[in-house]
């Protein structure tokens, strides 16, 4: 259809970007890179949506690559409150229930990561990023409940 053919169009060139210039050019910035890597992990995600079977597990396999890329690096540099981080497994557990149908996979990643969420860690965030870290965990945990 026109929509998916628009779709691939934008996703391909949002990749191409990610990966020819964003991620190499991250460098040394970690929070750049994992943020970067959690965007290539979406576009893949939103490809493997929308696209046939054969060609949707090949690209849900680059999503899950993209996410465990970055959550690797994340363990590695950002603390486990860090909103970048959060928002990164809060997008890579609804791929796993969504895209892999991976539904207990989900649910462990989420309940991981808010019991690791303690209101001392939140604390050692600045106001902005202590606020985009609760809404995302309580999208974490608002998804527990639909999952469960």
């Amino acid at each position: 259809s026109k929509m998916e053919a628009q779709l691939r169009e934008i996703c391909a060139k949002a990749l191409s970007a990610l990966e020819q210039t964003l991620i190499p050019g991250a460098g040394g910035d970690a929070e750049a890179n994992i943020f970067y890597l959690k965007m290539r992990g979406d576009y893949y995600r939103y490809l493997s949506e929308n696209l046939d079977p054969q060609a949707r597990a090949e690209q849900a396999a680059k999503a899950e690559q993209a996410y465990s890329d970055g959550v690797a690096a994340a363990q590695d540099t950002l603390s486990e409150v860090h909103p970048t981080r959060l928002g990164l497994v809060l997008n890579f557990s609804v791929f796993k229930h969504e895209v892999l149908g991976d539904t207990q996979g989900a649910i462990a990643m989420a309940h991981t990561v808010l019991a690791a969420a303690t209101p001392e860690k939140l604390a050692t965030l600045d106001r902005e990023a202590s606020q985009d870290s609760e809404m995302t965990l309580s999208l974490l945990q608002d998804n527990l409940r639909l999952w469960g």
